[in-house]
């Protein structure tokens, strides 16, 4: 399969989320390129092998093109155009911020007592967040994100509107203790991942150059290796 069609579907899946908010069916990507369903699944399946986007092979349907979800979630973000997009996660719903390079607004809720949380993003940084004390939970280690891809992302990233309440959530799953990660972080990570997402040559960061952006912003340590 040409490389040139892997890049020219991965384009379409995103134009496709941003204009719709929802992925492209296998069908729909066939008609647009004018090929058989073969050829479209084994693109699909090299874009998900590649890390590209998250093709579920069992239900034939693009679950995931980070940082949008491909289905209803709890991470509802709103674009100044007034078009409304899931994301997958908290980081994720931070991150379409600088995928569709445009002021955003997250609605969320804490994962432990289920308050609304609310932030709003401007020129590369989250200029309102309410609860102020709002924070970020990762769960699982860097290294096993890919293990179970959709478990990382739907389950395991989430909003807590205090450390209290964090806190009280670990006392309850204390197997789910993992770091939190400080705004500025998360507002650098996801410049270096999703800022170019939209763009028909986007390359995805190399390990080596995700575990040096890890490094040179103090995310060290067994959780963070890669």
């Amino acid at each position: 399969m040409s490389n040139d069609l892997n890049k020219d579907v991965r384009k379409f899946i995103y134009d496709h989320l941003y204009s719709f908010a929802i992925p492209p069916t296998p069908e729909k990507i066939m008609i647009k390129f004018k090929k058989d369903r073969e050829e479209i699944i084994t693109v699909l399946v090299s874009l998900h092998d590649d890390h590209l986007i998250v093709f579920d092979q069992k239900i034939k349907k693009i679950m995931i093109a980070h940082p949008f979800s491909g289905i209803p979630t709890s991470f509802v973000v709103k674009s100044s155009k007034d078009m409304k997009y899931y994301a997958t996660c908290a980081w994720d719903s931070i991150a379409l911020h600088f995928t569709l390079e445009d002021d955003v607004e997250v609605e969320a809720y804490c994962h432990y007592c289920n308050d609304e949380i609310r932030l709003i993003l401007s020129n590369n940084q989250i200029v309102l967040k309410i609860p102020e004390e709002t924070i970020i939970h990762f769960q699982e280690p860097a290294g096993k994100w890919w293990d179970d891809i959709m478990n990382t992302c739907f389950n395991t990233m989430n909003y807590f509107c205090s450390k209290e309440h964090l806190e009280k959530w670990i006392q309850k799953n204390p197997s789910k203790a993992g770091e939190l990660v400080p705004d500025d972080k998360i507002l650098v990570l996801s410049q270096f991942l999703y800022k170019n997402k939209m763009n028909l040559d986007y390359v995805r960061p190399s390990v080596e150059q995700t575990k040096e952006k890890f490094n040179h912003i103090g995310l060290t340590g067994e959780f963070w290796k890669i």
